[in-house]
């Protein structure tokens, strides 16, 4: 169900997850649960860094602060990152999304 600031995503594998502000937007525009993302699997999380929020999703994770906007991170990209202290190591927050370029896959932070 839709609110003013947000949804609740309700399934029987995930229980009521809250989904707001520019994370919710970032998961429609993949297409909600039957897209990229799939199912939320936590409740929007604020409180991060610079004020920033993230959400994890089935197939990924979206990053959001005021400054950098929502960003997507997955895979060795993100496991690598996390490696490093999420956003409070020496990286940052992603700035962009993924970009793929002669067989590779990069991400700035």
């Amino acid at each position: 169900q839709t609110f003013q600031g947000g949804l609740i995503f309700w399934s029987a594998g995930t229980w009521a997850v809250r989904c707001t502000n520019e994370l919710y937007a970032t998961w429609i525009a993949y297409g909600a649960e039957q897209g990229y993302f799939n199912k939320p699997l936590t409740d929007s999380l604020c409180g991060l860094k610079d004020n920033g929020c993230y959400q994890l999703f089935k197939n990924g994770t979206v990053y959001w602060t005021a400054e950098t906007g929502a960003q997507v991170i997955q895979g060795g990209i993100k496991d690598k990152w996390i490696s490093t202290g999420f956003e409070n190591g020496t990286l940052g927050y992603p700035t962009s999304e993924e970009k793929t370029a002669t067989g590779c896959v990069c991400q700035t932070f």
